[in-house]
């Protein structure tokens, strides 16, 4: 069980060696996700936001920068997709310089740098100023949020029997439920509900794979729901990367 504290501003949100950022995202391409993730107008743009909305969960867990990694690696395939990829350039670049700030000894001027990435990232995937501090200062709460999580404890515990798909309905009706009840706080809601909808299309086979990368977009749905829910099934999550 992991029980996480949530950090209270932007310059929190802790750095990592890029190191672990070049080995990651030199990893081979994974382009398995929610359908016609790479045929809308924007490819994969989508998918990155899920990411960057999930860091604000993950921030204090062993797999914190894990969705920032993510997230520039679906922006990356974005890219080569081709389409209206606006900006996918610049928020590479300030994700990459966001993930690589110290969580500690940081400058004045490192801590400026940050809240400029962080502020520029939350424009290019259109979060508003209101839902950016929920997501630094709020945490899912609630009747229906617990039952969701009772629902998601109903997953298999192991990686080799699928997933059950009646669960995770009942799942994203709970989290749409509790979104809907505190409306000024949905937005901690937006990644989990489209995390749980993406594993609804997963085969048993493709679900027993992923653990095999971090970026795999099965593992990043699993590990996310298993710290957001402080579970864990399906596996567990994954491979600390420190």
């Amino acid at each position: 069980m992991i029980a996480f504290v949530k950090m209270k501003s932007p310059w929190s949100i802790p750095g990592k060696s890029l190191i672990l950022l070049a080995l990651v995202v030199s990893a081979s391409f994974f382009v398995i996700g929610p359908a016609g993730a790479g045929t809308t107008a924007r490819p994969f743009y989508e998918l990155a936001k899920v990411r960057w909305l999930s860091e604000a969960q993950m921030v204090s867990s062993a797999w914190q920068n894990i969705p920032l990694v993510s997230a520039v690696h679906d922006l990356k395939i974005g890219l080569a997709k081709g389409g209206d990829t606006s900006g996918y350039v610049r928020a590479i670049n300030t994700i990459e310089a966001f993930e690589s700030i110290p969580i500690t000894s940081e400058t004045k001027d490192q801590m400026l740098e940050s809240h400029r990435d962080w502020s520029l990232l939350n424009a290019f995937f259109d979060v508003g100023t209101s839902e950016a501090r929920t997501l630094l200062d709020d945490v899912p709460a609630g009747a229906f949020f617990d039952r969701a999580r009772r629902y998601f404890d109903n997953e298999p515990a192991g990686l080799h029997d699928g997933v059950r798909v009646s669960q995770l309905r009942s799942a994203v009706t709970a989290l749409r439920l509790e979104a809907s009840a505190q409306s000024p706080r949905a937005v901690l809601y937006d990644a989990a509900i489209a995390d749980i909808n993406n594993l609804q299309s997963a085969s048993a086979a493709q679900i027993a794979a992923s653990n095999s990368n971090l970026l795999n977009p099965y593992r990043q749905d699993i590990d996310y729901l298993n710290v957001l829910f402080e579970a864990d099934q399906l596996g567990g999550t994954g491979e600390s990367p420190a």
